[in-house]
């Protein structure tokens, strides 16, 4: 029986090349060696979700492609509006934001100002003033102020 693959053509090559075999019994190995691989497993499988153990739950505990795509849609479109707020917010709405803790001139904030004998309480955290006499920027860490620059306590 001829056997048409590559690999077959290779074994018959071989077989026939380095054995003093005549071709019937060529063929009847050849034979016998396409029954041994005839009786292996296909390479498409044939078992049905069910039969396989631990599959369909496996399955079940994948994210559906449509709700994540869903949930990334959602996210991507908030950002997007936050960008787009931030892009509009205009010098009145920061001013209006800010209240009288400082202004906004033109393009410039300006912060509250204060001498560094006069400093308002550092509670709470994140807050910025102008220290006149020094002629420095200072933040309160929610303890002390510090110069900007060197983050020193003044």
């Amino acid at each position: 029986m001829p056997l048409p693959g590559r690999f077959e053509r290779d074994v018959k090559n071989v077989v026939e090349n380095s054995l003093d075999l005549d071709p019937a019994s060529i063929g009847a190995r050849l034979d016998d060696m396409q029954s041994q691989v005839n009786g292996k497993a296909p390479t498409n499988h044939t078992h049905s979700i069910p039969q396989i153990v631990g599959l369909q739950p496996a399955l079940n505990d994948k994210a559906d492609a449509a709700a994540t795509q869903t949930a990334l849609n959602s996210k991507a479109d908030a950002v997007a509006t936050q960008a787009a707020l931030a892009q509009k917010a205009n010098t009145s709405d920061v001013t209006a934001l800010l209240g009288n803790k400082a202004d906004i001139t033109g393009n410039a904030l300006q912060l509250p100002s204060c001498l560094s004998t006069a400093k308002p309480a550092a509670s709470p955290a994140g807050r910025l003033v102008y220290v006149s006499d020094t002629a420095i920027v200072a933040f309160s860490d929610g303890t002390d102020w510090r110069d900007v620059g060197t983050k020193a306590v003044i």
